[in-house]
């Protein structure tokens, strides 16, 4: 037990102070060494008693009943639900994400009369859902308060769900909670965190380590403090995402006994070693981020943000938002530089204005007079990709009253980034906590599923999702499980959420499996999905036919770019004197030439091409000359030369021009305007010998 109470602090707090455009910010950070906790062999799990203390419904996230249903009354107050909402979006032009295999969390029994029964495992109050998929078809999705196994493969569970009590009653007995999954692409491991207890003496973060991709196999164990800054405080509400090398876990704490108007003390950031975890070393090395403040103000909710089509890094970006507000339009970027081992890593901290605003969202109708909480419009997930962040929370739309979903953009992150939105609102049903997922393949993709709980007064909890196009329009809503029953498990508001898992699969393109809440009885429970996207294929332009000059001195020559994937419709810019704007470039003079082609998702591709002109026909050209003359010669090697006129007797009447020439063909051009009208001869002479003499006439 002693064990796993050790900390070991390296160095001295680091406390940073700094003023960046007239805004004040704070931070203070300190590297820990966390002792291993255990290393458990799920296999040797014999018997798992799923102690549940069930008097008390899990803790609401950084909030208390009371006050927020305050805020919500003040809200609808402000901003009535209507009798004849509108759908804020259109679906028609985006196809919908297609169903794939999906299934309950449930043990499947057989009978001895050889009939299959199905015992469905009950969710949570809430049921906090979560999940992960491996590159080999391993799913791991948890919720409060148990681990489920799925090989997709073979279609089977891997093994008997496990209680979060059971994976660490070796060393804690105290209440496990919020628990969150990842998979890990580069390692192709797993990583499991939980929460234990609900008071700063009992207070710790688990999180656990899979040896291999195979979940049954061994994990090892860390126990980080859940009261890391020694004061009365007790640790909240996870958030976790990976890059190249670290895992980011974000906090929130929370002061003993106190309610929500004073009991938030800070949101903490843990910079994790993940390959110490995966080694199963004796150490895990973190660096712990806290004191994180904006204008004197503490910053809450912190959202880590991954990478959509693979983790990236050493850096990562967090976001939070004024969660708990009748309606805002700020969204705070933040910034950690670097690993924990790079001594100029810093935080950074943004704070912008979105064209559209949020606000806390109504709690969400059922058929039963209990409705669904829908908590505040804290940011619940989000990635990156191609230099722009998606992210998505709940809000209210304030035209129809109803709970809706916000999803987020914020674009020119590396300079003054531009934060954006929309709003989705159905017209009938109550949405509510969102995630997303990267679908997109290639470097101009911004392709998306979003997916989500629904309710209604004719629709019970069920699970729904859209795809996002990369042109910004959006799918119709598709129901992944649809309720069979409705939810009565407490007094007043019965729980939803508090979050909803979702992760793209890495190694098969268009895939995205979803875990999610829906109503059985009258009760709650985990359904999983797989959606299948049509994939966006990308903008590629070539110019396929082009003609060169006809004869030397005219501008006939043409080109004709041809195109293939993108989104309609297309705009097409050549960069010719005229910039014409069609497929086919005509009246074009001889050199180089650029076409860039625009779809509608604002991706482009170009190609180039060369229109090249005849030699002349004759050497000396027009011959007779009105007002300009050329002449043509060839060069064996670059040299001096010299270009005079003179008239039929010989005599010089005008030396033009003395440089030298390059090798190759060459084109002399000259005014033939000061001449006065009859016969001349003009010559090209190097300094050993004559190579162009033509006699050519003057109208």
């Amino acid at each position: 037990m002693e064990a796993i109470r050790k900390f070991i602090l390296i160095g001295l707090v680091l406390l940073v102070f700094q003023m960046s455009n007239a805004q004040k910010i704070e931070y203070s950070k300190q590297a820990i060494k966390v002792v291993k906790a255990a290393q458990l062999n799920v296999k040797d799990i014999k018997h798992d008693y799923q102690p549940y203390l069930q008097n008390l419904e899990m803790p609401m996230p950084g909030s208390s009943r009371f006050a927020l249903e305050q805020l919500k009354k003040k809200s609808a107050k402000k901003y009535p639900q209507t009798q004849q909402a509108e759908k804020t979006w259109q679906g028609a032009s985006v196809l919908n994400p297609i169903i794939g295999e999906s299934f309950p969390v449930a043990n499947t029994i057989k009978l001895p009369n050889g009939d299959t029964l199905i015992q469905y495992l009950t969710g949570g109050r809430p049921n906090d859902n979560t999940l992960a998929i491996s590159n080999n078809g391993k799913i791991v999705t948890a919720y409060n308060s148990s681990v489920f196994t799925y090989d997709i493969n073979i279609d089977t569970v891997i093994m008997a769900p496990i209680s979060l009590h059971a994976f660490s009653s070796e060393f804690t007995l105290n209440d496990k909670y919020d628990p969150k999954v990842m998979y890990d692409p580069i390692a192709d491991r797993f990583i499991l965190i939980f929460l234990n207890g609900r008071l700063s003496n009992e207070s710790k973060v688990i999180v656990c380590f899979s040896s291999t991709n195979d979940p049954s196999d061994p994990w090892s164990l860390y126990a980080l403090s859940g009261n890391p800054l020694n004061d009365t405080t007790w640790t909240d509400y996870p958030a976790i995402a990976i890059t190249e090398e670290e895992l980011f876990l974000t906090v929130n704490l929370l002061r003993d006994n106190e309610p929500w108007q004073t009991g938030f003390s800070r949101t903490i950031i843990w910079q994790i070693d993940k390959q110490n975890g995966y080694d199963g070393d004796s150490l895990l090395s973190t660096s712990l981020w806290s004191d994180i403040k904006y204008n004197d103000q503490y910053i809450r909710n912190l959202n880590p943000i991954q990478g959509g089509s693979y983790p990236v890094g050493p850096a990562i970006n967090l976001l939070s938002n004024k969660n708990f507000t009748l309606l805002s339009d700020s969204v705070f970027l933040l910034n950690i530089s670097g690993t924990q081992y790079d001594t100029n890593t810093v935080l950074d901290i943004k704070l912008g204005h979105c064209n559209v605003p949020y606000g806390v969202p109504p709690n969400g109708r059922q058929s039963h007079v209990d409705s669904m909480a829908t908590n505040d419009a804290r940011i619940l997930g989000g990635f990156i990709e191609n230099g722009e962040i998606q992210y998505v929370s709940c809000t209210i739309d304030t035209t129809s009253g109803l709970a809706a979903i916000y999803h987020g953009f914020i674009n020119n992150l590396d300079s003054d980034p531009v934060f954006t939105a929309t709003i989705l609102a159905d017209d009938s049903l109550d949405l509510g906590y969102p995630n997303i997922a990267y679908t997109g393949t290639h470097d101009c993709s911004r392709q998306a599923i979003i997916g989500m709980d629904h309710t209604s007064p004719t629709r019970n909890p069920g699970i729904s999702a859209l795809l996002y196009s990369s042109n910004n329009t959006y799918s119709e809503l598709v129901s992944l499980k649809e309720a069979e029953g409705y939810v009565d498990r407490i007094v007043g508001y019965e729980r939803w959420g508090d979050y909803s898992g979702i992760q793209r699969k890495y190694n098969e393109v268009g895939k995205v499996w979803t875990a999610g809440f829906y109503a059985r009885g009258t009760t709650n429970f985990t359904w999983v999905a797989e959606l299948l996207t049509e994939e966006e294929v990308p903008l590629a332009a070539a110019i396929s036919t082009s003609v060169n000059i006809s004869k030397f001195g005219l501008n006939d020559g043409s080109a004709t770019v041809d195109f293939s994937g993108g989104m309609a419709p297309f705009e097409i810019q050549w960069d010719d004197e005229s910039t014409q704007s069609t497929a086919m470039a005509s009246g074009l003079g001889p050199g180089s030439y650029k076409v860039i082609i625009e779809d509608d998702a604002n991706c482009t591709s170009f190609d180039s091409i060369v229109i090249t002109e005849p030699l002349p026909g004759a050497t000396l050209f027009p011959n007779p000359s009105i007002d300009f003359s050329y002449v043509y010669f060839e060069m064996e090697a670059a040299e001096l030369i010299s270009i005079s006129i003179f008239d039929i007797q010989g005599k010089l009447i005008k030396h033009l021009y003395e440089d030298v020439a390059k090798q190759g063909s060459n084109v002399f051009s000259f005014s033939t305007t000061p001449l006065s009208s009859g016969s001349y001869i003009l010559k090209v002479n190097t300094r050993e010998k004559t190579i162009v003499s033509q006699q050519f006439i003057k109208s």
